[in-house]
């Protein structure tokens, strides 16, 4: 038996009980963290996982249907590239409270605002809506003002069609990267920036001080120091 036979055991026994609990009141989704879906590739993976981190500490379970996406080693990992572990995740979904839909390419996010759903990404996240999950989709882009007879109008359509579905828009913007002179002084803020910006490596000057808080944050959040 492999480790994700293992995994798949024991999110089916945990699933069973939970809903024992939820049966006998002693459970309530909100406790459950959040559920991510991962669609597609991550234009900007360092900016979800901080945003994340930050938004959910009680925990997130990502759906990956892209087998490639780059996740926080800290998040649960959830295989949902194939048509056998589709099936119990969609039943799972009634767990969790709430629902984001990450980065999503602009013509998964026509199809759910059009109530398409032939792919499984789509019956997802209609059925989050449907079950009146907290549903929230976060872009890697600020939406583009309304253009009429232009590509953004059909876009701009989703987003409020969406919005008018009580869904959440969010978006995360690629911070500009200042110049790099080498860090006299490396904290814990020196670390968060830096996996803010998609960096996994802090350059130091000669002599730099590196608190410990900052080598412990480093090392959860696989940034390496270069002294």
């Amino acid at each position: 038996m492999d480790e994700a036979q293992i995994r798949q055991i024991v999110r089916r026994i945990t699933e069973r009980v939970l809903e024992r609990l939820m049966a006998q009141g002693l459970f309530l989704p909100e406790q459950n963290g959040a559920l991510v879906v991962i669609p597609n590739f991550l234009p900007e993976p360092a900016l979800l996982n901080a945003y994340l981190k930050e938004q959910f500490p009680n925990g997130v379970a990502c759906a990956v249907l892209e087998s490639s996406a780059s996740l926080d080693p800290s998040f649960e990992r959830i295989d949902a590239t194939t048509r056998e572990a589709q099936q119990p995740l969609l039943a799972s979904l009634k767990f969790y409270n709430r629902v984001v839909l990450a980065m999503p390419t602009l013509q998964l996010l026509g199809r759910i605002a059009n109530g398409e759903d032939a792919g499984f990404a789509e019956q997802l996240m209609l059925r989050a809506i449907l079950l009146e999950k907290k549903v929230t989709v976060v872009l890697d882009y600020t939406p583009p003002k309304f253009k009429r007879g232009t590509f953004f109008e059909s876009l701009v359509g989703s987003i409020t069609a969406l919005q008018d579905m009580g869904v959440e828009i969010v978006s995360l913007t690629p911070k500009l990267k200042p110049a790099d002179s080498g860090c006299e002084l490396v904290t814990e803020d020196e670390v968060m920036q830096a996996f803010a910006y998609g960096d996994r490596s802090i350059h130091c000057a000669k002599g730099a001080i590196v608190t410990p808080l900052a080598r412990d944050k480093a090392n959860e959040l696989g940034v390496t120091i270069e002294e």
